[in-house]
């Protein structure tokens, strides 16, 4: 497993998809995948056949985490059947994610704007990352 530092590529993420989600105790995976990138604006990091980054983003050693400004004490999870990866930047040990929820009915949306505060953030890249991970 090699470990990546994957705040240069965090651009291409938006309007990409949260796949999953596993949060236990003070860590959570993150399985995300990024938007389509055309190949020759990425170095160094292998692309899945249809030039999208998929992977695992690893968030260990939470300090605290907020969830639309309020402190968030529970169990991060998918709250909707379907989203947009909005937004993604990760600032040393911080990560701030914006995720726009859609279900399959109508009206039936959620937003989340989450900032966490962990010891370690990193990225592990699965280019051939399956779409029912958990």
């Amino acid at each position: 497993m090699h470990k990546m530092d994957i705040s240069q590529y965090t651009s291409f993420f938006h309007d990409g998809e949260v796949i999953a989600i596993d949060h236990k105790e003070n860590n959570i995976d993150f399985f995300i995948m990024s938007a389509e990138i055309d190949p020759s604006c990425v170095k160094d990091i292998v692309l899945s056949k249809n030039n999208v980054l998929r992977g695992k983003l690893h968030i260990e050693g939470i300090n605290f985490i907020t969830e639309n400004g309020v402190e968030f004490s529970g169990v991060i999870k998918m709250k909707l059947s379907e989203n947009d990866l909005l937004h993604l930047k990760i600032k040393e040990n911080i990560l701030f994610c914006e995720i726009g929820w859609r279900g399959s009915k109508p009206f039936q949306n959620d937003f989340s704007a989450l900032e966490i505060h962990a010891q370690k953030i990193w990225w592990e890249n699965i280019p051939d990352l399956d779409d029912r991970v958990l």
